[in-house]
């Protein structure tokens, strides 16, 4: 192995620490990191400032949350860790985002144990978790190459059977971590001529290549995250043992895929982070800042501004921790919701920065002041959030390729109408089971959408490429809509506007789908793609008052799951009108 780039630190971080003390919960967390003022701080913005000036890796900064037990959220409780529900991941990804993007992302390369968990054999499971926990070894995900970027099946490496070894050629690249990391999780060809079946991938520790053939290709500088390992690696006869195979051959392109649909999720979380944690800089200037004889933050317009800002980044927080949960309640469908939650979140964040920006005026350009240079790099920083576990297009891709199943199912379903009310006809078979099937859309979306509610393990082994039509927020359009025109929901407010903004934006999609298929299109047709556009706004939206119905104005449920000190610490429950919930939906829709 050529270790010309190579950091021994970067492998074994933990092994000059003792063991890590317990992660109480990621609440725990914002305390640990500290003032963000004091510059004695190893988590102070100056010092954050400082490091990405240098570009240099933050690796202190990291070290203290390995020593911090923090690497334990990445590991199922299955395999020794702490990790039981993905709200949780999503948090720490919020937190440590929210205070630095680049440690946050240094930190979250341990998130591609996910391959493992959903592909791996026990024996693999059990050295990841290991590996993650005890030594405080990074993974870096191998899949993009540069003449290739997200077109996966278009790759070159290859991965050659050769006795009970693999025989690995070709170059990856850009790769977070590929320098400083200790597992490689590769995706490389096992098959050339068979396509998508042709790939397989790997967990490689790199204590067991042999052959001298890893060599690292330097480190890229870039826009933002200026500090990250954004670096390559080229495998010349590298020699691997054949247990490094995550799964049969052939079957790395879906266990990537499907790994995909967690990670990309997550990247909702670093989004929200970063955005709450610009908004607050901005605040803080806006309530000093002194113009025209009042503070810039009582001026009318600018309070409307903020606190836009404000309603959106809480609206975005409350759909991606329902998403989440959708993960552990409805696997089989989550790819749908990864995908538009991917599309939707990180774009709608960087919106809200850019507006976000216009309020600090000139001093938006200003890099020597700590608050405004910290808002400066979160600015810069967050570009790289839409590209990351496939790019926005991508994700409107995978959107655009479901929707013909999505739409047949939703025209079928408005088509029969709601079931009639509960009378004597019930007994009759087919009105029955549209009353069960409607009471179990109810309990469905209840433990979807009741976001302090216990939900169950996660099942790897249910998580499917499609969701074969089915799209249960979607298909409870008719609900929602009648649930928000109840008197006791409606708060005085005037939703009929809402509502008929809903229901036409959904047939609007419904005549454009069948239009664009009936005239030949394809998926990646700019009329598909337009499509899965709105599509993705209107699940938001919808997701968004499903929200607000069951927690926002009280009605949630009353078990406590996902901790409640998270949420008082952040107000995410504070009562809102349903005013201020018309205003977000229809500005979602509007978007």
């Amino acid at each position: 192995m050529n270790n010309h780039h190579f950091n021994p630190a970067g492998i074994k971080a933990a092994a000059s620490s003792s063991t890590p003390g317990p992660f109480a919960s990621v609440a725990s967390l914002r305390s640990f990191l500290g003032d963000c003022e004091d510059a004695d701080n190893l988590f102070s913005n100056a010092q954050l400032l400082a490091l990405d000036e240098a570009e240099q890796l933050p690796s202190e900064q990291v070290q203290a949350l390995l020593d911090r037990g923090v690497a334990a959220q990445y590991v199922p409780r299955a395999w020794g860790g702490q990790l039981d529900n993905y709200q949780e991941l999503y948090e720490l990804a919020k937190v440590l985002a929210g205070r630095d993007l680049t440690t946050a992302i240094a930190m979250s390369t341990m998130v591609w144990s996910t391959a493992v968990w959903i592909g791996g054999s026990d024996a693999q499971k059990a050295r990841c978790a290991h590996i993650i926990q005890q030594e405080g070894g990074f993974h870096c995900l191998a899949y993009s190459e540069r003449d290739h970027g997200a077109d996966l099946i278009a790759g070159d490496l290859t991965a050659s059977a050769d006795g009970d070894e693999y025989l690995l050629n070709g170059e990856k690249w850009p790769i977070n971590r590929a320098t400083h990391s200790r597992v490689i999780v590769l995706l490389a060809k096992t098959a050339p001529d068979r396509g998508a079946r042709g790939l397989s991938l790997f967990m490689i520790d790199k204590h067991e290549l042999s052959g001298g053939g890893l060599h690292y290709l330097p480190k890229a500088r870039t826009l933002g995250i200026r500090g990250c390992d954004i670096s390559g690696l080229r495998f010349t006869n590298a020699r691997i043992p054949a247990s490094c195979r995550i799964g049969a051959e052939g079957e790395g392109l879906d266990i990537a895929l499907k790994a995909f649909q967690i990670t990309r999720a997550l990247c909702a979380g670093l989004s929200v982070g970063i955005t709450g944690s610009a908004c607050d800089i901005v605040e803080r200037f806006a309530g000093q800042r002194r113009l025209y004889g009042k503070t810039l933050a009582s001026l009318p317009w600018k309070q409307r501004q903020l606190q836009r800002a404000r309603a959106d980044i809480n609206a975005c927080d409350w759909i991606s921790h329902a998403m989440m949960r959708i993960l552990h309640v409805m696997p089989g469908c989550y790819g749908l919701y990864a995908a538009a939650l991917k599309a939707y979140v990180p774009v709608r964040m960087d919106q809200t920065l850019k507006q976000l920006s216009v309020t600090l005026g000139a001093r938006f350009f200003l890099r020597d002041e700590q608050h405004l240079g910290a808002f400066g790099k979160k600015f810069r920083d967050a570009q790289v959030i839409p590209l990351f576990d496939g790019s926005t297009d991508v994700n409107l891709y995978t959107l655009s390729s479901q929707l013909p199943s999505l739409m047949k199912r939703q025209k079928s379903l408005l088509m029969a109408g709601p079931p009639p009310m509960a009378t004597a006809a019930t007994r009759q078979p087919g009105v029955r089971a549209m009353h069960d099937a409607m009471a179990d859309l109810e309990q469905t979306l209840a433990k979807i959408f009741s976001l302090r509610a216990p939900v169950p393990p996660c099942d790897y082994d249910a998580l499917r490429l499609t969701s074969k039509g089915r799209d249960p927020v979607m298909e409870s359009l008719p609900l929602l809509l009648r649930q928000l025109a109840a008197p006791a929901n409606s708060q005085g407010s005037d939703w009929q506007p809402t509502l008929q903004l809903l229901r036409r934006r959904h047939g609007e999609i419904l005549v454009a789908v069948a239009s664009a298929l009936d005239n030949g299109c394809s998926i990646d047709s700019v009329e598909m793609m337009d499509c899965a556009y709105h599509y993705t706004r209107l699940l938001m939206a919808a997701s968004f008052l499903w929200c607000w119905y069951y927690n926002g104005d009280g009605q949630g449920s009353s078990e406590k799951g996902f901790s409640e000190q998270h949420f008082s610490e952040q107000g995410l429950f504070n009562q809102v009108s349903a005013e201020q919930a018309r205003d977000v939906a229809e500005r979602i829709l509007h978007d």
